[in-house]
C-alpha cells in the first residue's frame, strides 16, 4: 500500500504543470494563446501575466499587457527580456523547442474538446498554485453544461446544423466546417442540436458543396468574429440563395455569430452553450 502511494505521488509531480512541493508558484508568466490568457485571469492570476499575443484581447485588462507578437510570429527577444518563469502555449513542438533552448519552462494547454478545456484550466491552476480556483471554474462550467443538457430534454425537434468556421470572403468557396471532434459540435449537441456532419471524425474539415446539398442542414451557423455592417450581414446571408433546396435557406435559418468567444474555446464556453441553448429553444417554438 505504501509503495503504491509513493508511486502515485511520483507520477503526480511528474505531470506537466504540476508544481513541486516547496517551490513557490510562478509569479511571472507569458500566455501564447487567447484561451490561456482568459484562464489566467479567470482563476485570479491576471497580475502575474507579463506577456501575451496580439490576439489575447479578453478580458479588456489583457490589452494593457505587453504583446510578444502573433502566435506564428513570436518575438523571442521580447520573451527573453520579459524573463517569465513559465510560458503557457497551445501545443506547438517548434515553439517548445525554441523556448526550452532559451531556458524557459513551457506548459501546453490544449483546447480542442470540452474535456481538454477543463483539463487545461486545471493544469494552469496547478502550475500557478491556484488549484481550488481552477476547480471552482470547472465546476461552474460543468454546472452550466448540465443545466443546458437538462433543458434540451424538452425540445420537440433536434435541429441539424452546419457549423461553419470559415470560407472565402464574399463567396461560398472554401467552406470549412466543424466535425464531431470539435468543442462546437459537442456543445451544439449537448444543447439538443445535431451536427449535420457529426459522422466526420475530425475537428475541422473542408466541405464540398455537393456534400452540403446532400446533408441538407436545417440550420446554418457561421462563426464570423470580425465586425460586419448590417449591409454586409445581409449580403452574407444572401449568398446562400445559391442553394435554395437547403432547408436552412428555405426557412431562413441562417445565423451569423460574431462574438469572438465562439472561436476561443476557454472558460467562456458557457456563453457558447447558453447562446446555442437559447437559439434551439427559439427555433423549437417557431411554427
Amino acid at each position: 500500500m505504501l509503495r503504491g502511494r509513493i508511486l502515485l505521488w511520483v507520477l503526480l509531480i511528474l505531470l506537466p504543470g504540476f508544481p513541486l512541493r516547496g517551490q513557490e508558484a510562478p509569479q511571472r508568466v507569458i500566455s501564447l494563446a487567447p484561451h490561456i490568457t482568459e484562464i489566467i485571469f479567470r482563476i485570479g492570476a491576471g497580475e502575474r501575466l507579463v506577456g501575451r499575443t496580439n490576439y489575447c484581447r479578453f478580458p479588456p485588462a489583457a490589452r494593457k499587457i505587453e504583446s510578444v507578437g502573433a502566435y506564428l510570429d513570436l518575438n523571442y527577444e521580447k520573451i527573453v527580456r520579459l524573463n517569465p518563469e513559465v510560458v503557457f502555449q497551445f501545443p506547438n513542438p517548434e515553439h517548445r523547442r525554441k523556448l526550452e533552448q532559451l531556458g524557459f519552462r513551457v506548459v501546453d494547454v490544449p483546447n480542442e474538446t470540452v474535456e481538454q478545456i477543463l483539463a487545461g484550466i486545471r493544469r494552469v491552476g496547478q502550475t500557478l498554485g491556484l488549484t481550488e480556483n481552477a476547480e471552482q471554474v470547472c465546476r461552474d462550467i460543468q454546472d452550466t453544461l448540465q443545466w443546458v443538457e437538462q433543458t434540451a430534454q424538452h425540445l420537440s425537434h433536434h435541429f441539424s446544423a452546419l457549423l461553419l468556421i470559415g470560407k472565402q470572403p464574399g463567396s461560398l468557396n472554401g467552406l470549412y466546417a466543424a466535425g464531431s471532434g470539435s468543442y462546437l459540435s459537442e456543445l451544439w449537441e449537448r444543447c439538443g442540436g445535431v451536427n449535420a456532419f457529426g459522422e466526420v471524425e475530425q475537428n475541422y474539415f473542408p466541405l464540398s458543396k455537393e456534400e452540403l446539398v446532400k446533408r441538407a442542414p436545417e440550420v446554418i451557423l457561421f462563426f464570423h468574429p470580425d465586425s460586419l455592417s448590417p449591409g454586409e450581414v445581409a449580403r452574407e446571408k444572401n449568398l446562400w440563395q445559391a442553394f435554395p433546396t437547403l432547408p436552412a435557406v428555405r426557412q431562413q435559418r441562417i445565423f451569423i455569430l460574431r462574438d469572438d468567444y465562439f472561436l476561443i474555446p476557454g472558460p467562456r464556453i458557457t456563453r457558447i452553450a447558453l447562446r446555442f441553448r437559447d437559439l434551439l429553444q427559439q427555433l423549437d417554438r417557431q411554427p
